[in-house]
C-alpha cells in the first residue's frame, strides 16, 4: 500500500505516532532491492506529475488500478527509519499455513520511545 500513498515519509511518520510505546508496525511493501528508492511520480498543485512513465497496481475498486507513487529499493529500511526516527528491519517469512506459501519480505519498525 505504501508505494500508492504521495508522500509516504509523512504516512509512516503518523503511523509511528500512532503507535503506543513498545508498538510494532508490521508491513509489507514490494521492492527492488538491487536499486535505491525512486519516486514515480508526485502530486502537484492538485493534481499529478509523473517522473517515469504511470505505473499502476491492480485495484479492486477501481478498473484503472491504483497508481504507483514509489518504487521502493534497497535503501526503504533507512528511509523509513528516517521519517519516523526509530530502527526499521526486514525479515524473510514464509508461513504456508497462513497462506503465505511464498518467502515474502516483512518490513518491522518499533517504536521505543
Amino acid at each position: 500500500m505504501f508505494e500508492h500513498v504521495p508522500t509516504p515519509d509523512v504516512a509512516f511518520a503518523e503511523v509511528h505516532r500512532s503507535l503506543r510505546v513498545g508498538g510494532v508496525h508490521l508491513f509489507t511493501i514490494p521492492r527492488d532491492p538491487s536499486r535505491p528508492t525512486r519516486a514515480r511520480a508526485e502530486r502537484v498543485d492538485g493534481g499529478v506529475r509523473h517522473l517515469l512513465p504511470p505505473e499502476h497496481h491492480r485495484d479492486p475498486i477501481s478498473g484503472a488500478g491504483a497508481l504507483v507513487f514509489t518504487d521502493w529499493g534497497s535503501d526503504a529500511c533507512e528511509r523509513i527509519a528516517r521519517a519516523t526516527g526509530a530502527g526499521c528491519d526486514v525479515r524473510r517469512v514464509q508461513l504456508p499455513e497462513c497462506g503465505v506459501p511464498d518467502e515474502v519480505e516483512v518490513f518491522v519498525a518499533a517504536r521505543d520511545r
